[in-house]
């Protein structure tokens, strides 16, 4: 009975349905249009014209009737494996948003910089926002030091551990407070090659990221040994937070996959 209302209800109110479908659709394809043109490094931003896709054909279906036309039952296991998909989705992206502001120690032994997109005229937005997390952390605590970590991916000028280190090097961070960390093209990487530098899984660690890359670095962190570790979070821009959860849903769905978290 709750499927057939269900129909009913779209069909009875198709126009307003399809109208909302149809407006995000739109916004999607517009807001996927200006994170290509501002973040090329990878093809991942291409999933917004896919998601506007499916918003505007989602719409057409429900326009037309489609999902009456078919057998009950084939709308039945759509409709319910949306919803696990959707109850999933938004179960990931409530542990990543509770991870926003973790609570750290101070004077931590070593503290850990994931790197991110560097480009010639510098850090990309988002490392930026690390880095000056990290360098606030270091001018407050003194005898923490600290590992700058990422290798070159494509597109990128050098290594962003190499970026890394100019940018706190200008922003008056001792040199000699750093170890450079350039292999690394991936998070597990970054923490992998980190640890094996330090030696010694015991010590007090900071990670500094993203806040909305802290759940799925500090459980890396975890299963790869440490026993110590804290998360410390840098703002992102809020326009680019849906994005950022997006990407970021999928990465902790391929490392739970993998076996990294």
């Amino acid at each position: 009975m709750f499927f057939i209302n269900l129909l009913n209800f779209l069909v009875v109110n198709k126009v307003v349905i399809t109208s909302i479908l149809i407006t995000l659709g739109i916004i999607s394809f517009v807001y996927g249009i200006f994170i290509y043109s501002k973040e090329s490094s990878t093809k991942f931003q291409l999933i917004w014209f896919l998601i506007s896709f499916g918003f505007i054909l989602l719409g057409i279906l429900i326009y037309y009737n489609i999902f009456s036309k078919i057998p009950l039952i084939c709308f039945n296991i759509i409709f319910l494996f949306s919803l696990v998909l959707l109850i999933i989705f938004l179960l990931i992206e409530i542990i990543i948003i509770s991870h926003f502001n973790n609570q750290y120690e101070k004077n931590l032994d070593y503290i850990i910089v994931l790197g991110a997109q560097i480009r010639k005229d510098g850090p990309s937005v988002i490392l930026k926002c690390r880095l000056d997390k990290a360098i606030e952390y270091l001018n407050q605590n003194k005898n923490t030091k600290c590992i700058v970590s990422g290798g070159q991916n494509l597109k990128e000028p050098f290594e962003e551990s190499h970026g890394m280190m100019l940018y706190m090097t200008k922003n008056k961070i001792d040199k000699n407070r750093m170890i450079i960390e350039n292999k690394a093209k991936d998070t597990v990487q970054n923490i992998k090659n980190s640890i094996a530098l330090l030696g010694d899984k015991d010590l007090k660690i900071g990670i500094v990221t993203n806040k909305f890359h802290l759940y799925r670095s500090l459980k890396i962190a975890k299963k790869l040994g440490l026993t110590n570790v804290y998360g410390i979070g840098a703002r992102s821009s809020l326009f680019y937070l849906p994005h950022n959860l997006l990407r970021e849903f999928i990465g902790v769905l391929k490392d739970k996959i993998s076996g990294n978290i």
